[in-house]
């Protein structure tokens, strides 16, 4: 690679190169690390919105009492059959499902994106706790282990989260899990599913695995079967 050099005398482009070797370095090691030591082979995705507003104090509880319920099933398995608490590992839905699985004695893994600037929520152990310079990256290990994904309501970055999963599937980076849409009146206002059918952009074989969902036994009852 050929070296760019600033009017300080410094080697610009190298040292970018060193860093973003470095960052994904981390980013591949750090969680491969937490995967082997802890004996983690399936995980239960929860996505949703990392802000305080009304669509996480309407959907608090149910994220909360989702890992509780995952995490209070689990503790009596073995680890080829435990089920862990895994998402963004900030505040709003994210805050409420490590409180859920740290309720139960549980350890929520938290895999956020550091440029964001906002520390892990106070239920998220730092040893379980892994801040990503990519996205790429932060996603394979979001969904590489992944049994079942529920997405509470959220903004941009749950849209984000949720599509690439279903592209993963899509293209047959992962087999498909079931992805649970929680809240059906807020997800059918956003992702109108019968147009992208009907436009032949999407067929329905791809989208068979998305379910909208408003009952919380349903989908614990389906995880855990």
């Amino acid at each position: 690679m050929r070296s760019i050099t600033n009017p300080n005398g410094m080697i610009v482009e190298d040292n970018f190169r060193n860093e973003l070797l470095e960052d994904a370095h981390r980013d591949i090691e750090v969680p491969h690390t937490i995967f082997k030591r802890n004996e983690i082979h399936r995980v239960v995705l929860i996505l949703g919105t990392s802000r305080d507003c009304s669509a996480f104090r309407e959907h608090r509880e149910s994220a909360r009492e989702l890992a509780a319920r995952v995490s209070s099933w689990s503790s009596a398995q073995p680890p080829e059959r435990k089920l862990w608490i895994c998402s963004g590992g900030k505040e709003g839905i994210m805050g409420a499902a490590s409180e859920g699985a740290d309720s139960q004695g549980g350890h929520a893994l938290g895999f956020g994106f550091s440029l964001l600037g906002r520390p892990p929520n106070h239920h998220q152990h730092e040893q379980f706790t892994h801040q990503f310079s990519a996205l790429g990256l932060r996603d394979y290990w979001l969904f590489s282990r992944a049994e079942a994904i529920v997405v509470f309501p959220g903004g941009l970055g749950t849209l984000m989260e949720l599509f690439d999963a279903l592209l993963h599937m899509q293209i047959g980076l992962r087999e498909k899990v079931p992805v649970f849409l929680f809240d059906s009146a807020f997800w059918r206002k956003v992702i109108d599913l019968d147009t992208l059918v009907e436009q032949g952009v999407v067929s329905k074989v791809e989208i068979e695995q998305l379910r909208f969902s408003d009952d919380l036994d349903e989908a614990v009852n389906t995880i855990l079967k």
